[in-house]
């Protein structure tokens, strides 16, 4: 379990103290004279309390206190989607994703997940690796950087490669697109196949999705319920109810999806087509799971096609 540190809770704690304030003084403007310094007094009362409480947060004993150089090991035992980009990369776009399939002393191995494979990737060259943050000696670390010693392709077009030296670890920021919170699931829809967009035989748009959220209005009855977290440019965020977890899905599962979101101008819902890979899958309570999708390509409909999905 990914434990909060006491910096982060200060932090965060702060940041909700000063937009307190800040509503508070607009809304106490010109109202009673005095009203404003008696706000100001209540607030650092709070602030006190909610000081008191981090730091008491903070004195929690912290998960998963390894040593970074068994970060490997924990990423192969989570079946953990790992990013792979080169170390002097200008932006922030993976140029593959993979799983770890052996991590041993100095190096590791790994099978790369979905068709993109290694490209982007020079053998010898220096590769920056990203993964969900764990916390490790009492500080989060998202990354390590590593030399891809060797690379090859599959029949599958998937390929594995082989790492040596994980060294440099450390937190990097890995947010490249604002992501929005869905607060309204009136307003958002999802259908979604686990499949691959390239199948010949796949049957999107018609045929019954493996997870409906926000569909019981439509004509096919939902196989899953869950709930839309967030949207980007880059992907989505999703939650699930365990049972209603389709089989096979797994960090690196390639998905199809449909994503519609209402057009408050057009007052109606438009249709957003997108294949996508499977980031993160991690659990969210007792009888749900969270999910991390990463969109990989865009599509649309084609009507001169039998409603056949061109992929850009």
């Amino acid at each position: 379990m990914d434990v909060i540190s006491p910096t982060v809770i200060l932090e965060q704690a702060a940041e909700v103290m000063t937009r307190a304030c800040q509503a508070l003084s607009l809304d106490a403007a010109g109202l009673v004279p005095g009203l404003e310094l008696a706000l100001a007094a209540g607030l650092a009362a709070l602030a006190a309390a909610g000081l008191c409480l981090a730091l008491r947060a903070g004195k929690k004993p912290v998960a998963d206190a390894a040593r970074p150089e068994q970060i490997p090991a924990q990423l192969k035992r989570a079946k953990t989607l790992v990013e792979l980009l080169p170390a002097d990369a200008a932006e922030r776009t993976a140029a593959a994703r993979c799983l770890v399939t052996r991590a041993g002393r100095g190096s590791l191995e790994c099978r790369f997940a979905g068709r993109g494979g290694p490209a982007g990737l020079d053998q010898g060259g220096e590769v920056l690796c990203l993964f969900p943050a764990m916390v490790v000696e009492g500080k989060r670390i998202n990354s390590f950087r590593a030399t891809l010693v060797a690379k090859e392709a599959s029949g599958s077009g998937r390929g594995r490669a082989t790492l040596a030296g994980p060294r440099d670890f450390g937190l990097r920021s890995q947010r490249r697109q604002t992501r929005k919170r869905v607060k309204d699931q009136r307003f958002v829809r999802l259908r979604l196949w686990v499949s691959d967009k390239d199948r010949p035989d796949a049957p999107y748009p018609d045929a019954a999705p493996h997870v409906a959220v926000n569909l019981s209005d439509s004509g096919t009855r939902p196989r899953a319920a869950g709930r839309i977290l967030n949207i980007s440019k880059g992907g989505l965020g999703l939650a699930l109810g365990r049972e209603s977890l389709p089989k096979g899905l797994s960090p690196g599962s390639e998905v199809v999806l449909n994503l519609s979101m209402f057009n408050v101008r057009e007052t109606m819902f438009r249709p957003y087509w997108y294949s996508a890979a499977v980031k993160s899958l991690v659990p969210a309570g007792p009888d749900a799971v969270r999910l991390g999708l990463c969109f990989t390509t865009s599509g649309s409909v084609s009507p001169l096609d039998g409603g056949r999905i061109i992929w850009d």
